[in-house]
């Protein structure tokens, strides 16, 4: 071979070095921390609460992440991604980052367009994307999730928590969550299942609200939607002051009285009753939207 043509090849193979993914491992010592918080700009963070007293922090980073931080800030652990600022392109700049962390520590988790994942984390938990979906399960503590264009689903224990959800244009998808839950999107729907709220607080533009769920005793429900649908299908006996009104949708009962026009000259509707004692209470309300209310 002559040495203008090993040169070619020489170079040709350059790019392909350069734009070379690498592994990343390491573990970092808790010594009495509280708080995990991870900030990823793309990619991935996928987090699994274990009995460990470590953290274990693995992945897959591609060319344009500089580096991984790890710096202690009082209780808490930053694990940052850092970019590449100086080669100013971004295509390449993705993190794919696998944690294991002590089960009952509480976890933040900061993504541009990261999707993130939590498995069997205990502790309080924060989670927030623009455009990277959110999937994470809960006990007792707080949930706090956020995503622009992204969809969020958490399962629940059945414990009582608490927990607020909200989205953009991405749908929310709850099952098997007890306590307090507070979710809100702009156009994508909100879906709840298998759930036992004390107290509920549900709202979107144009999309649906459709909740099978228990209420528990004295607890409230409240869900309203623009130009959506609500679909509320209670377990058991309802035991609540129920109003629920559309300004142009119908509204469809399956127990207790039927819904009344509100007047002759508009075509909205309106169901005022109560069911049961009254302990509970039940807010249902669409602009365009329909309402359906029944048991299970």
């Amino acid at each position: 071979m002559n040495p203008k043509t090993l040169t070619l090849l020489l170079l040709a193979a350059l790019p392909l070095a350069a734009h070379a993914d690498r592994d990343y491992e390491r573990t970092v010592a808790t010594e009495g921390a509280k708080e995990v918080r991870v900030s990823n700009t793309a990619g991935s963070v996928e987090v699994k609460g274990s009995d460990r007293n470590d953290i274990r922090i693995s992945g897959v980073l591609e060319d344009e992440v500089e580096e991984v931080l790890v710096e202690r800030e009082g209780s808490a652990i930053d694990i940052r991604v850092k970019v590449d600022d100086a080669r100013r392109n971004y295509k390449r700049a993705a993190a794919e980052l696998r944690l294991e962390i002590p089960a009952a520590m509480s976890l933040s988790v900061v993504g541009t367009s990261a999707d993130i994942a939590a498995q069997g984390v205990r502790g309080e938990q924060r989670l927030k994307s623009v455009s990277g979906d959110v999937d994470t399960e809960v006990w007792s503590e707080p949930l706090n999730a956020e995503t622009v264009s992204g969809d969020i689903r958490v399962l629940g224990h059945d414990e009582a928590g608490r927990a607020r959800l909200a989205a953009v244009s991405g749908d929310l998808n709850v099952e098997s969550l007890a306590g307090e839950l507070e979710a809100e999107s702009v156009s994508g729907d909100v879906i709840l299942r298998d759930s036992v709220l004390s107290r509920g607080r549900f709202s979107t533009t144009s999309g649906d609200v459709v909740a099978a769920v228990g209420l528990a005793s004295g607890g409230s429900f409240e869900a309203e939607s623009v130009s959506g649908d609500v679909e509320l299908d209670i377990a058991g006996e309802p035991d609540a002051e129920i109003d629920a009104s559309s300004f142009s949708g119908s509204i469809d009962n399956c127990f207790g009285p039927k819904p009344r026009r509100e007047s002759r000259y508009a075509p909205g509707s309106e169901l005022r009753f109560t069911a049961g004692e009254g302990r509970g209470e039940i807010r249902l309300q669409t602009l365009s939207g329909d309402i359906e209310l029944c048991t299970r």
